[in-house]
């Protein structure tokens, strides 16, 4: 089994996609949705003297960000990112037992220079 995680530039793409693959899934063929994650767009730019102090960054409730509790918006840094598709709503065919299930996947701040020259 694998995991194929694509990046959408828009919202309305990925939830085209999903509604195929998932009417595919409900056809018979072997392969579902695991995970629809949302990337934060909008940062904090509150000024941080030595970084976030204890209390001050939050789980967001929607989507699952560490957000600053003051701006509400989400912090620089790495985000592991809360699956949005809910266990009740993912499709597991004839399965029983145990399985595995995407629960979050992360993603951190790279420079662009550092992946122009394979880091």
């Amino acid at each position: 089994m694998r995991y194929l995680l694509i990046e959408f530039d828009d919202n309305t793409s990925a939830d085209r996609l999903r509604a195929q693959i998932d009417a595919a899934s409900a056809a018979g063929k072997g392969m579902r949705v695991a995970g629809l994650f949302g990337v934060p767009t909008v940062w904090c730019e509150c000024p941080k003297l030595g970084g976030y102090h204890n209390h001050e960054v939050v789980r967001g409730g929607k989507m699952g960000w560490w957000v600053h509790r003051a701006c509400r918006k989400a912090r620089v840094g790495t985000h592991q990112l809360e699956n949005l598709i809910k266990p009740k709503e993912r499709r597991y065919g004839k399965k029983t037992g145990m399985i595995q299930v995407v629960t979050s996947v992360s993603i951190g701040e790279v420079p662009v220079q550092n992946l122009e020259q394979g880091h």
